[in-house]
Parts: C-alpha cells; sequence; structure tokens
C-alpha cells in the first residue's frame, strides 16, 4: 500500500507545536483544514455524480442499439452500429479525461494535508463501483454481439482513462479505493474482458 498518509504525521506533528506555543489558534487552524478537506470530497463526489449521468447518457445509447440487433439484421446495419459504439466509448473516454483534470486539481491541494476517514467514502466509492459497473455492461452487451474486436480501437483509451481517474482519486480519497477494490471483487461476472487492463492504483 502506498505510504499516502505520512503527511498526516507530520501534520499533527506540527498541530502539536503550534498547540504548545500558541493555544488559541490552533482549534480555528484545524476546523479551517477539516473544512477544506470535506469540501474536497464534496467536490470530487460532485464530479463523480456528473460523470456518472454524462456515462449513462451513452450507455443508454449503447444498450438501445445493442438491443436492436438481431440475427435478421443485415450487414450494413451491424457495421453502423459498430461505428456508434466506439462513438459512444471515446465519448465516455473524453467525460474521464475531462473529470479526471478536475481531480486531479483537488489532488494536487490535497497532497500536502493526508486525509482522514470519513463517512462519505463508502458513499464514493459505491459511486465510482457503480460508474465502473454500468460501463462493464454496456461494453458485455457488445461483445456479446460482435466480440471484443469489433470495439479494440476504442478500448485501450478508455482504460488507460479509467486507471488515470482512480489515481487521480487516489491523491484524494485513497481509502476509497480499497473499497472499490472490495465491491469489484465481489463481482460475481467479474470485469468484461474489455476493461481486463484495468490498472487499480493500489
Amino acid at each position: 500500500m502506498k505510504s499516502i498518509f505520512l503527511s498526516v504525521i507530520a501534520l499533527l506533528g506540527i498541530f502539536s507545536a503550534v498547540a504548545s506555543s500558541a493555544p488559541g489558534p490552533v482549534p480555528l487552524a484545524k476546523a479551517k483544514t477539516e473544512a477544506i478537506e470535506q469540501r474536497q470530497e464534496a467536490d470530487a463526489f460532485a464530479i463523480l455524480e456528473d460523470l456518472y449521468s454524462t456515462i449513462q447518457g451513452s450507455t443508454g445509447s449503447i444498450n438501445s442499439t445493442a438491443a436492436s440487433i438481431g440475427p435478421d439484421t443485415g450487414l450494413i446495419e451491424n457495421g453502423t452500429a459498430v461505428v456508434s459504439f466506439n462513438d459512444a466509448i471515446s465519448s465516455i473516454t473524453s467525460a474521464i479525461d475531462a473529470a479526471t483534470d478536475e481531480i486531479s486539481v483537488l489532488g494536487a491541494a490535497k497532497r500536502q494535508r493526508g486525509l482522514e476517514a470519513r463517512q462519505s467514502i463508502p458513499e464514493l466509492a459505491n459511486l465510482i463501483f457503480n460508474i465502473i459497473v454500468e460501463i462493464n455492461s454496456s461494453l458485455n452487451n457488445i461483445i456479446d454481439l460482435f466480440g471484443l474486436g469489433s470495439i479494440i480501437p476504442s478500448i485501450g483509451p478508455l482504460t488507460m482513462a479509467l486507471s488515470r481517474l482512480l489515481s487521480a482519486l487516489a491523491d484524494v480519497v485513497y481509502e476509497v479505493l480499497e473499497l472499490v477494490q472490495q465491491l469489484l471483487n465481489n463481482l460475481l461476472n467479474g470485469l468484461s474482458d474489455a476493461l481486463a487492463g484495468l490498472d487499480l492504483p493500489f
């Protein structure tokens, strides 16, 4: 496990030193730090909520198109469907990249402070888990129809984008990734072949 909490020890040492020499300002400084941390976690949750909503729009399109494909569907329709699938996956990748950039800004500010576990962490983990499962489910629909080869051009960038997102989140709320890993390990069918290359930053 990464030693992301070393800065917490240093921060507590600073607080103790200040407390011994000037007891007045410490509660205010600590409260301010905690308020900033809580706001950053709330910001990360809001970013992921927006991302989830955007992804659902793309996966909804994928699932709708997949449902329209049948044994009697012609080659032209199948080819059009494959193009639309890859376009939708690319849109998901772009949305993930945009969210990662926003969360990275939070992580840069957070890196020097460390983080205490909070009640919001399980909710954040569930949201990340839902995002991954949402994508995974739609990819399985595509693979069941046309095989993994049909979306190979889009899968590499997607898994890289997801890995970047998880790494950025590790800088904001590291504990949340442990919960995500536990949830993913409990998936009955596991991740699809398309997401097999997903790099969890543990």
